[in-house]
């Protein structure tokens, strides 16, 4: 992932009111999840549509911190939270794993509050990542979210990655 997506994730969150509710898709191992909530006073959803990390992460003993972290298994395109629920939604290096991109922004849009922060990092189109997968143009992105309803979008490409702010309205 890389010190750069990172930090600009915490720079980016380090705004919210303590115990907002933050959802991570796409968690992976947790290790992110685990970074924010012992590191601001969040309260965070770790989601992935595979279960190996988040086992991962219980065989090897690590507790939630003060009980503000949760993980669940669930998909992008299908995240099973009720509407509303989240302050912020973000993904690191993930989001191309999404069977459907579009369905994907409608999902992460629908259970955003009003008002709430989208937060994507992802490689950027031609990042050469030794991985046949696809990767997307920043009008790409634009369009995926302008067609979820969001706004104030923000797509910019550092290195290989595409860094990605919109706000739910």
């Amino acid at each position: 992932m890389g010190n750069q997506a990172e930090n600009w994730i915490f720079n980016q969150i380090s705004v919210l009111p303590a115990d907002s509710w933050v959802l991570e898709v796409g968690c992976g191992s947790c290790d992110l999840t685990r970074h924010i909530t012992a590191d601001f006073p969040l309260r965070v959803v770790g989601s992935d549509i595979y279960a190996w990390g988040m086992h991962r992460t219980a065989f090897q003993g690590i507790k939630t911190e003060a009980r503000r972290s949760l993980f669940v298994v669930t998909d992008v395109v299908n995240l099973g939270f009720k509407d509303a629920i989240f302050q912020s939604v973000f993904s690191v290096i993930s989001f191309h794993h999404a069977s459907n991109p579009q369905t994907a922004c409608l999902e992460m849009g629908r259970v955003l509050e009003k008002g709430g922060i989208l937060l994507l990092v992802d490689w950027a189109y031609g990042a050469k990542t030794g991985v046949p997968e696809r990767y997307f143009r920043p009008e790409e992105m634009e369009t995926f979210l302008e067609q979820a309803s969001f706004q104030s979008i923000s797509v910019e490409v550092f290195g290989e990655q595409l860094f990605v702010r919109a706000e739910k309205f």
